[in-house]
């Protein structure tokens, strides 16, 4: 079997990390916010153009509130994420690059509008747990 160098990441890591990039649409969008924080490491950051947080804490205070201001307005996030790039960044890290489509659903009606076309950049770290976030930037 061939050994992999730190510039390669196991294939079964590349999936892990696909599956937790999903599980940040799929988590949020649920309102399921206590699993959202949870796939970002403990001192984890968030940095979006509307705010974020520089822990799990912080980020879960954050994700109530942009649920809350969504609710107000009658509509619901979907992220739609696409052409991820994952490359290694030593042992148990790794960086990855996500498309993102952003759209507001209207809870009443079901119409939707493109908020966003945006990127995420991350830092991703191999825990005990799995894959986490270490960082998120929404460009």
């Amino acid at each position: 079997m061939n050994q992999l160098s730190n510039t390669e990441l196991d294939p079964r890591d590349q999936l892990a990390i696909l599956d937790l990039i999903s599980e940040y649409s799929r988590t949020f969008d649920s309102q399921d916010l206590e699993a959202f924080v949870n796939l970002f490491t403990e001192d984890g950051c968030l940095d979006t153009p509307v705010g974020g947080g520089k822990d799990r804490a912080s980020i879960l205070k954050w994700s109530q509130a942009r649920w809350e201001e969504s609710h107000k307005e009658g509509t619901a996030p979907r992220h739609f994420q696409t052409n991820t790039q994952i490359r290694a960044a030593g042992p148990d890290r790794a960086t990855a690059t996500t498309q993102l489509l952003l759209v507001w659903v209207t809870t009443e009606t079901g119409a939707a509008e493109v908020k966003y076309v945006s990127r995420y950049e991350d830092e991703l770290q191999k825990t005990e747990d799995g894959w986490r976030i270490r960082r998120r930037s929404i460009r």
